[in-house]
């Protein structure tokens, strides 16, 4: 491979950065782990353990394919500087696709879990989530393409024109996964905010429902705009401050796309229950069963009990109630 070398300061830039985000995204691993283990621990619901246990180990495959290029990098093919900087950028073909196919995964995963949650907090009604639905069929649609073109991309002679389409697609992904979970959140909020509003009722449980929603939907959108940012562009090797950014961002786009629905279900699991507060009961289904008042099914102004236990999952004492 024929490199035009830049200084030896450029050259320990760029090599800084490859090693710096890896062991960034260790430590960050670390924490998302002890959060996985807490939120496994208080979250009865199997759909919901199901799904951010494979969100977990997606994030844990990819820190693995992490160690392993730097292993690849500094030991293999590193001996000497600058064939450690030459190895930055000499990624075998399949490793291309799998970290790709690794990557959608990971985005599609979360996106299914928020849909999951919206479709039950509309009391399963495929009408109420049709917009998130159409735009994640969409999003599959994208992501089977940007596999597809990975690995077919990079196991042949990879051209200019063929990378930019590439990162063209990825854009185009990360833009519909957003504006998947937007909508996503928006209904759950709206739905929420609007049962709560059926009955003179206390809405501070609600409101600290909504709270989580947003503040979630808002960390999980910035890791989105941040895989779209470092997508936007190619790698330069004039431009160590980009080469930087999209490592860093890369590694952090891992963990919070993992971590952010997994502190969602950890924080809604020890809110504090307000049920007290509520007359008789409540629009919203907590435990994940039938509410009866009276031997009949609660039905409060023709409306179906809101099942929102794929919000609110229900802790290990009230599971015993």
């Amino acid at each position: 491979m024929s490199v035009s070398f830049p200084s030896s300061a450029t050259q320990e830039s760029y090599i800084s950065a490859s090693l710096n985000s890896t062991l960034m995204l260790t430590f960050s691993m670390g924490i998302y782990t002890s959060v996985y283990f807490v939120t496994r621990s208080h979250s009865w619901q199997r759909m919901i353990i199901a799904t951010i246990t494979a969100i977990y180990s997606d994030a844990v495959f990819q820190l693995g394919l992490q160690w392993y290029t730097s292993k690849q990098i500094f030991v293999t093919k590193g001996t000497t500087r600058g064939e450690t900087f030459v190895a930055l950028f000499e990624s075998p073909e399949w490793l291309v696709g799998v970290s790709t196919l690794s990557q959608v995964l990971l985005v599609v995963l979360a996106d299914v879990l928020l849909i999951w949650r919206c479709f039950f907090v509309w009391n399963r009604s495929v009408w109420a989530i049709l917009v998130p639905a159409v735009l994640f069929v969409a999003e599959l649609g994208i992501s089977t393409a940007l596999t597809f073109l990975s690995f077919e991309t990079f196991n042949s002679v990879p051209t200019a024109q063929k990378i930019r389409l590439v990162e063209h697609i990825q854009v185009t992904f990360f833009c519909i996964s957003f504006a998947t979970s937007m909508a996503a959140t928006l209904l759950i909020a709206f739905r929420i905010h609007s049962v709560s509003n059926m009955e003179n009722t206390s809405r501070g449980r609600f409101q600290h429902v909504i709270d989580i929603l947003v503040q979630s939907a808002a960390i999980y959108s910035v890791a989105l705009l941040l895989q779209v940012a470092y997508n936007s562009r190619p790698t330069s090797l004039t431009d160590p401050v980009y080469f930087a950014f999209e490592n860093y961002a890369a590694s952090l786009a891992i963990v919070i796309t993992g971590l952010v629905p997994t502190v969602m279900v950890a924080r809604v699991c020890v809110a504090p229950n307000d049920n007290t507060d509520f007359p008789n009961l409540s629009h919203l289904q907590f435990r994940g069963q039938t509410i009866s008042h009276e031997d009949g099914q609660a039905e409060i102004y023709g409306v179906r009990e809101m099942d929102v236990d794929a919000i609110l999952p229900p802790t290990a004492e009230k599971s015993r109630v």
